[in-house]
This record gives C-alpha cells, sequence and structure tokens, in this order.
C-alpha cells in the first residue's frame, strides 16, 4: 500500500486530510471515535473522496445548495416553536441513553388542586417523549402558556444558534468560490 505524500483541505468541511495517492482525492474523514464505551463513528463527511480545494471547487456550490435548504428548514421549526404547535427542547437526563437527546413535550396535564385558583401557579405533569423511546415525567410549575413559552423560546434561540453557524458557514463557502484558484497540495 503507498503511503500518502500530500494533503489537502476538504471542499466541504475545510479540514486537512491526507490525499490518495494517485487519485488525490482526499481520504475518508468526518468519523468520530470515543475510547469509553467502545468504538463508534458518526457520519462521514460528504467531501470525502473528492479533490481537495486546492485542486477543484466541483462541490462547493453543492455545499451551499444544501446549507440555504437547512436553513428553510430551520425557519419551518422556528416558525412552529412561535406557533408553539411543536414545543420541543435539547436536555440532559440523567440516564446515560438520554443524554444531550433532543426530547419532544408529548403530554401536558394540570395536576393543580385547584385549578381555578387564580391566586396560585398550577401544576402541570409535562411527559417527555425521546427520540429512542425514553419517556420521562417532570412536574413544573406556572401556566401552561408559560410552560410552553419557556421551552419554546429555549428551542427558538437553539436553532437561531444553528442558523447563525450555518450563514457563517455559507459565507465562507462563497468566499471560496469566489477567490477560489489552484493551488499546490500540501507534502507530507
Amino acid at each position: 500500500m503507498n503511503k500518502s505524500t500530500h494533503k489537502g483541505h476538504c471542499q466541504v468541511c475545510g479540514a486537512l486530510q491526507k490525499l490518495h495517492n494517485g487519485t488525490n482525492e482526499i481520504y475518508n474523514h468526518g468519523f468520530k471515535r470515543s475510547g469509553h464505551y467502545g468504538y463508534w463513528t458518526s457520519a462521514q463527511c460528504w467531501g470525502s473522496h473528492y479533490e481537495p480545494i486546492e485542486i477543484s471547487n466541483s462541490i462547493v456550490e453543492e455545499s451551499l445548495r444544501r446549507a440555504k435548504v437547512d436553513i428553510k428548514m430551520y425557519a419551518q421549526d422556528i416558525e412552529a416553536q412561535l406557533d408553539m404547535t411543536d414545543p420541543i427542547v435539547t436536555k440532559k437526563w440523567h440516564s446515560d441513553s438520554q443524554k444531550g437527546l433532543t426530547v419532544h413535550m408529548a403530554k401536558i396535564t394540570d395536576i393543580s388542586d385547584d385549578p381555578e385558583d387564580p391566586f396560585t401557579d398550577n401544576q402541570f405533569e409535562v411527559i417527555w417523549e425521546f427520540l429512542n423511546g425514553d419517556t420521562k415525567s417532570e412536574t413544573l410549575t406556572g401556566s401552561e402558556y408559560e410552560i410552553k413559552e419557556k421551552y419554546c423560546s429555549a428551542e427558538i434561540r437553539r436553532i437561531e444558534f444553528k442558523v447563525s453557524k450555518i450563514k457563517s458557514y455559507i459565507t465562507r463557502q462563497q468566499e471560496n468560490l469566489n477567490n477560489w484558484v489552484a493551488k499546490p497540495l500540501i507534502k507530507i
């Protein structure tokens, strides 16, 4: 097997990666490894197996198109949050299988002693449903609107943060496209 002699930057993620000898395609990359609970991988960067930006800009436009589609999708998610039609929130729970997962507010039930008493906050039992099928119950105090609004606002902030990252990515990729010239590869 021939060792890689050069490196180049991925057209999609910008990571500096080794190249296959002969084809100058970037090695498979984008996966993560964890030693705590065994070995696992995430999805590979779809810029793997393409030439680096030093040689070609053939998939930069596609990466821009995909990013713009993602922004439209997130705009719909924000609209659903503003309508409070789909309150979801990312939380860390105590169970390892639930940490950092997105959950859906599957059910909210008024469990107050006297729901009609205007001087006390009502208590609600909220059933959270995780993507992996787990559920968790939580008792919250306030009005149903306040509870939903709190989680919808948090979700909107999370989505807006993602959108700002995507917009930064679009700006970088557009600059790559506008200023692209062939450059020499990096010798290892």
